[in-house]
């Protein structure tokens, strides 16, 4: 005859191992998935703010330049261009920011977590930031 001694107080603790077992593996794998979109969202914001920013740098007083003054920009068309760019990405939360010879851009994104959205909420907020200068010749 077996007879069974197991302990009763240790009875429902490999259940309560693998559930806190399964809750790590989920929150690593939502720290790899929802940590990869932000890196990537940052990384392509940017980018696409330094893209914006030297393109409007390129918006030069022409006539200035064939007359051999200072070369500047137009800060106008640097705005427009910058704009056109910007939305043509998909973007829609941003600021562009001329001053003498520099221009700035600054993007706000929205990214929508999956695996962490219980923790972190459902989005988390990236930002890319540029500035680009006119060099002048000496």
């Amino acid at each position: 005859m077996t007879t069974n001694r197991t302990n009763r107080s240790e009875r429902g603790t490999v259940t309560a191992s693998v559930v806190i077992l399964v809750v790590a593996i989920v929150a690593a794998g939502g720290l790899v998935i929802d940590g990869g979109r932000l890196m990537n969202a940052r990384r392509e914001a940017a980018s696409v703010a330094a893209s914006a920013a030297r393109t409007a740098a390129q918006e030069l007083d022409v006539d200035l330049f064939e007359t051999g003054d200072t070369v500047t920009l137009i800060p106008a068309d640097a705005d427009t261009v910058a704009r056109q760019l910007l939305t043509a990405q998909g973007y829609d939360d941003f600021q562009i920011t001329i001053t003498g010879d520099t221009v700035r851009v600054v993007i706000h994104d929205d990214v929508s977590m999956t695996l962490l959205a219980g923790i972190s909420g459902p989005t988390r907020r990236v930002t890319g930031v540029a500035t680009a200068t006119l060099a002048q010749q000496p």
